[in-house]
């Protein structure tokens, strides 16, 4: 009888920068080879590419999140590859990083879920943390710059953002990145209430309201 394939992940990164189980949604940065023995190994092949991944609608069939299929669909019903602590990389020097790349990279490998941290880390201000400080950190006003650029260059992708504030940091933090990173706001979308109906993927494209941020912690 034939047996079902397993992965062998040692030629892996330490902290490989994209889980296994989401291949799919990249630039071809990933491949499935199989082994003599049968087993197979999913091998990092390229870095993600630096160029657009969408086109605006008026020039091609719209796309949403790279489906057409998408635009039908309300945003709350719509799966989501996601990066947990995406702010912590190898590249970024983090102690014990959850990936090998950055955030952008990941992006630009078809990644539109991030979950990010936020800390008061003293005389350095409020930065994207894994819970503690002395264990990594980024700007969040070049991070969320670095999420508006992608945006704007990729006009058919919705992203979403889950924050989970630590130190009562959260308004602090959109303070600093709303008054530091020129056009965020005007991307975000400002859901009307808990009852009302989430608007399809493709009208918020339409909308140009492409950037939905939930949070955690710091609720008062």
């Amino acid at each position: 009888s034939t047996s079902e394939p397993t992965f062998d992940v040692e030629n892996l990164p330490d902290a490989a920068a994209f889980s296994i189980e989401t291949i799919a949604p990249s630039n071809e940065t990933m491949e499935l080879s199989s082994e003599p023995t049968g087993a197979y190994t999913i091998v990092p092949t390229v870095r993600p590419s630096q160029r657009p991944i969408s086109e605006p609608s008026s020039t091609v069939t719209q796309t949403c999140n790279g489906l057409e299929s998408n635009c039908g669909l309300r945003a709350n019903k719509v799966m989501l590859a996601t990066l947990h602590n995406a702010m912590s990389s190898i590249e970024d020097s983090f102690y014990g990083p959850s990936h090998a790349w950055r955030l952008e990279d990941a992006l630009e490998a078809g990644y539109r879920g991030l979950t990010l941290e936020s800390c008061d880390c003293g005389k350095d201000g409020i930065q994207l943390c894994n819970s503690f400080c002395f264990s990594g950190k980024r700007d969040p006003v070049r991070v969320f710059s670095n999420i508006a650029d992608f945006l704007v260059d990729n006009p058919n992708e919705v992203i979403v953002v889950l924050i989970k504030a630590n130190d009562q940091t959260l308004l602090r933090l959109f303070d600093v990145v709303f008054a530091e990173a020129p056009g965020l706001r005007s991307l975000m979308y400002s859901h009307p209430g808990v009852t009302a109906e989430w608007p399809l993927l493709g009208e918020l494209i339409d909308l140009n309201k492409r950037l939905i941020i939930f949070q955690d912690g710091d609720l008062d």
